[in-house]
């Protein structure tokens, strides 16, 4: 079906738009579908395939995936993908003459153009900024087609914890993948022990296993923890007193890779039903069998919390770097559809003083939460709207 074009674009746009299908362009004239197409019809060592290994097939794949996804995003920038398109446009003839290293050579210099020519725009606000991070790259959940929010990655690497849409018309499940690469991950499934019909997100761990969530059926205090082990959570138990019940409700927990350290947000009520007036983040530590508050909390985070909000919190595994999410309203359903939504980052010199101001990354924009760093401070992944869907994006620490 032929669909009509929704934007108005230069004529260069015209030219390199073709394979979004946000013009009159079939699919069959889509380079990467083409690629698809003829990457699922592969078997080893027989067909139209023959010579290309199954770590061939799905490196191609992958590589097409992350193309698409920053061709996509560039053009949407107003810069002129036309030059990488003409390339990507030689792919299927070097498959179809079973020169398949040609294929995956085409396909890296397409990316490695992309990269040279990518660069953050200015920012939206008058925040500081940091380039200390590289081009968005997007991230493939493998056998997994949904909304993919709040993503989490274990400390040692192996798991990355997600939720599906957070909205109040879906059934909002804790699911986890199995990483393969730092852009790839299977697909396992939903953590069943501890899905309900009412909400379970914002998964975090520390190094030991043990794992914390926020789930509603605990109101007002909306934390959980359990023990997880290869995809089963055990010993599940609430998390209680934090925060003031009176004036609203804690959610969005991080735990610090020896668990003793929680950083929390405590959402204050507002003038909209489900959508909170303020959030501000704060610290707790394990004391006595419970976390408490630390009495100096707000002084450590007086650059952090503002009149906007502040939430999704990530710290790094040496507890010096703080990211988190700021916005002047939240994506809530129905209710918020979010405004002025940024990640930032800021830094401390040692665990008991104040986190410095912070500074927005550059590198990440449009309507995107959730930021989660690997435990060698080299990658950040994060959440982002691309078009009517959320999905996982990652960037990379410059070194």
């Amino acid at each position: 079906m032929r669909k009509k074009l929704i934007t108005l674009l230069t004529v260069t746009g015209l030219c390199s738009l073709f394979a979004f299908s946000v013009q009159t362009h079939s699919a069959a004239a889509n380079p990467f579908e083409q690629i698809k197409n003829k990457v699922q019809g592969f078997k080893p060592g027989n067909g139209p395939a023959q010579g290309m290994s199954g770590s061939q097939a799905q490196r191609i794949k992958s590589k097409a995936q992350t193309a698409q996804a920053t061709v996509k995003q560039q053009h949407r920038e107003g810069r002129d993908v036309s030059s990488q398109m003409q390339i990507l446009k030689q792919v299927k003839p070097a498959m179809d003459a079973r020169d398949f290293d040609k294929a995956e050579r085409l396909l890296d210099t397409v990316l490695a153009q992309l990269d040279q020519e990518w660069e953050p725009s200015a920012p939206a606000s008058d925040e500081q900024t940091t380039k200390l991070f590289g081009k968005p790259r997007r991230v493939t959940i493998r056998d997994y087609s949904s909304d993919a929010m709040e993503p989490f990655i274990s400390r040692d690497g192996r798991y990355m914890f997600f939720n599906n849409l957070n909205d109040p018309n879906v059934n909002t499940d804790l699911h986890y993948a199995t990483r393969i690469d730092e852009l790839t991950f299977e697909y396992q499934g939903i953590l069943d022990d501890i899905a309900t019909s009412s909400l379970e997100a914002v998964a975090t761990m520390d190094e030991s296993g043990k794992f914390y969530y926020v789930s509603p059926t605990g109101w007002p205090d909306l934390i959980y923890r359990g023990d997880f082990d290869d995809g089963q959570i055990t010993n599940v138990e609430h998390v209680t007193g934090l925060g003031d019940a009176s004036e609203g409700h804690v959610l969005g927990p991080e735990i610090s890779p020896d668990g003793q350290t929680l950083y929390y947000v405590q959402a204050q009520k507002g003038y909209t039903p489900g959508v909170p007036g303020a959030m501000d983040i704060k610290i707790a530590t394990y004391e006595g069998g419970r976390f408490v508050e630390l009495p100096n909390s707000d002084d450590i985070m007086k650059n952090i919390n503002t009149d906007d909000l502040e939430y999704a919190p990530a710290i790094s595994s040496n507890g010096l770097e703080l990211y988190f999410t700021r916005a002047a309203s939240l994506i809530v359903g129905n209710a918020s559809s979010g405004r002025d939504l940024r990640v930032l980052m800021a830094r401390r010199n040692s665990i008991s003083e104040a986190f410095g101001e912070p500074k927005r990354i550059s590198a990440i924009r449009g309507f995107v939460e959730g930021p989660t760093i690997t435990d060698d401070g080299k990658s950040l992944y994060y959440h982002k709207k691309d078009g009517d869907r959320f999905v996982l994006y990652k960037v990379e620490r410059r070194l």
